[in-house]
C-alpha cells in the first residue's frame, strides 16, 4: 500500500537509517505529515512487526551461538590443570543449571 507517492518500505528505510523522522522525512522529500500517515498505515505496521521479529530472530540465534561457545569453554576448563578453576567452572555450571531448571519450573506453573 502507497500512502501518496511513498511507500511504507521506503518510509521504514529511511527511518531506520535516518536519525530522526525529520531527517527521514527530508530523505525521502515529504513531510512529516507524509511519514505520520504512512506510519498509521496497517501495511507500515506489519512491516514494523516483521522487521521487529527478524532482528529478534537474530539476537536470539547470536545469543545461542554465544552461549554454545562459553559453555564449550566451561567445559575445557573441567578438566584444567589448576583444581581452582576446576572447582570454579562446575560451581557455574551447577548453579546456572539450578537458576535453568527453576526458571523451565516456574514455566510449567504459569500454563497450568
Amino acid at each position: 500500500m502507497r500512502c501518496g507517492r511513498v511507500s511504507a518500505e521506503a518510509v521504514l528505510a529511511a527511518i531506520l537509517s535516518a536519525g530522526t523522522l525529520s531527517e527521514a522525512a527530508r530523505q525521502l522529500g515529504v513531510s512529516r505529515m507524509t511519514l505520520y500517515r504512512v506510519m498509521a498505515s496497517p501495511r507500515y505496521q506489519r512491516l514494523v512487526a516483521e522487521h521487529a521479529e527478524s532482528v529478534q530472530q537474530l539476537i536470539r540465534d547470536r545469543m545461542l551461538h554465544l552461549a554454545t561457545k562459553a559453555l564449550e569453554k566451561l567445559e575445557n576448563l573441567l578438566d584444567h590443570e589448576d583444581a581452582r578453576v576446576q572447582l570454579r567452572a562446575t560451581e557455574l555450571i551447577l548453579r546456572h543449571m539450578i537458576q535453568a531448571s527453576v526458571s523451565v519450573e516456574r514455566e510449567e506453573l504459569e500454563i497450568v
